[in-house]
């Protein structure tokens, strides 16, 4: 016998007006609420409004006042889509004598612009207001050489050339107050191995409300590879007896230094003058250190090795 698959008359239909009645009757309740008042907490988005060219903003100011209000159910929901949501606006005429808005403060002003809601009352409990007068200070740009990243054995032979050597500075009043009368260049990390004639930027405060006329300048400088080398110069006696009662144990003594390899050839051992006062022996261990006297310009990190001469003490 074959089976019949096919529903019985009228089920479908009696499921279309259960379907139907049902959202008929969320409409209705839809519609019903939405025509009701409540009362709820929003968030109005504000603007303030004054001269930005003769101020400068230190503190961001606020986006946004929270409220709660009584409104009706359509209100609320167009407020949910962001529906004609037009901004608090709050007029700053003086806004660098201006502080704070406190919630009573905040009421008058909201109430007048509110629309389709009432105001009960504010939520949010203050608005700061950091404002400052904005001035001009002039500045002179700087380097400091020791912050200059040289690459290793390399030091600068020539005097730091700064193409503009001043800039003004626009900011806050406070905040320039503060400044001093000087800022520095910055180089990146890169060493900095030869002669160098670029553009370094201007190290400026990271709160970004210091604004300079320009963010670089130009700076030139020569570089020179210094080298440790080292030479042997003859000794100098100085106050000694005869040679039956005291002498030296060496006639010479090394001389290290760093010099610029480029000078290298210019360098002897004339240059240099090392004596040794017998006066300043110390008869503990009958040694003396040497003296050096002089040596030529564009050298340094001189040192003498050995540190401490011998003295032979000869027998009467």
């Amino acid at each position: 016998m074959q089976k019949n698959n096919h529903s019985r008359p009228g089920m479908n239909d009696n499921w279309k007006v259960v379907v139907l009645a049902i959202a008929g009757a969320a409409t209705f309740w839809l519609f019903n609420a939405l025509n009701k008042d409540y009362d709820t907490r929003i968030s109005l988005p504000l603007e303030f409004v004054f001269n930005k060219d003769s101020v400068v903003v230190v503190s961001p100011l606020a986006k946004k006042v929270d409220v709660d209000v009584n409104g009706g159910g359509w209100n609320l929901l167009r407020k949910s889509f962001q529906l004609n949501s037009s901004p608090i606006t709050i007029e700053l005429d003086n806004p660098t004598e201006i502080n704070y808005y406190t919630q009573s403060s905040l009421v008058p002003i909201i109430s007048d612009q509110l629309r389709g809601f009432r105001l009960n009352y504010v939520i949010t409990d203050t608005l700061f207001i950091d404002i400052e007068e904005k001035v001009t200070k002039k500045v002179t740009v700087v380097i400091d050489s020791l912050n200059i990243p040289l690459e290793s054995g390399l030091r600068l032979t020539s005097p730091i050339d700064i193409l503009q050597d001043s800039l003004i500075l626009t900011g806050p009043k406070s905040l320039l107050a503060k400044q001093k009368p000087y800022i520095y260049g910055k180089f990146g990390n890169d060493p900095i191995n030869a002669n160098f004639d670029g553009e370094v930027v201007i190290d400026l405060p990271a709160n970004g409300l210091i604004i300079p006329n320009y963010n670089k300048v130009n700076v030139k400088f020569d570089v020179g590879k210094f080298v440790m080398h080292s030479i042997v110069v003859e000794i100098e006696k100085l106050r000694f007896p005869s040679l039956a009662v005291a002498d030296l144990s060496d006639t010479v003594v090394g001389v290290s230094f760093i010099v610029n390899e480029n000078h290298l050839s210019n360098i002897n051992p004339s240059d240099f003058g090392v004596t040794v006062d017998y006066t300043l022996l110390n008869k503990t261990d009958s040694t003396i250190i040497p003296t050096l006297m002089y040596y030529p310009d564009g050298i340094d990190n001189v040192q003498l090795n050995p540190e401490k001469l011998k003295v032979k003490l000869k027998r009467k």
